[in-house]
């Protein structure tokens, strides 16, 4: 099990804070994340969630690096108002498609990891 404050750019683009976990039992893995942003005008919360099978190890300068493959999804939900009005306006997002991680193992209790989610935002919208 891990718990890590890492960043994301699931928030449009920047980077921004966010809160993650993960469960790994044999050559599975399962994430979960949690991240949003706020203005005076506008906020987006995102949560997402995927499932990796590992693909391979191997040592990378004195350490094991481990990459898994998957498929994985996020949930946006979205508020913002013009500048003056009190109306506010919602949306939401739904991303579905493969997912790649890499966990780069330094020390027993220290790694580095990245995290990707690749696929079409809101797929009702286009279809």
């Amino acid at each position: 099990m891990e718990l890590a404050i890492g960043t994301t750019s699931s928030t449009s683009g920047k980077i921004t804070p966010s809160l993650h976990t993960g469960f790994g039992w044999g050559d599975s893995f399962l994430t979960l994340f949690s991240t949003g942003t706020s203005t005076e005008l506008y906020y987006q919360s995102t949560y997402g969630l995927s499932y990796y099978k590992k693909w391979t190890s191997a040592e990378f300068m004195f350490a094991p690096l481990q990459t898994y493959f998957g498929v994985g999804g996020t949930f946006s939900v979205y508020g913002f108002r013009d500048y003056g009005s009190t109306t506010e306006e919602t949306a939401n997002d739904l991303t579905l498609g493969p997912a790649f991680r890499a966990q780069w193992q330094l020390t027993s209790m220290l790694y580095l990891s990245i995290e990707a989610i690749w696929g079409i935002r809101s797929l009702d919208r286009h279809l």
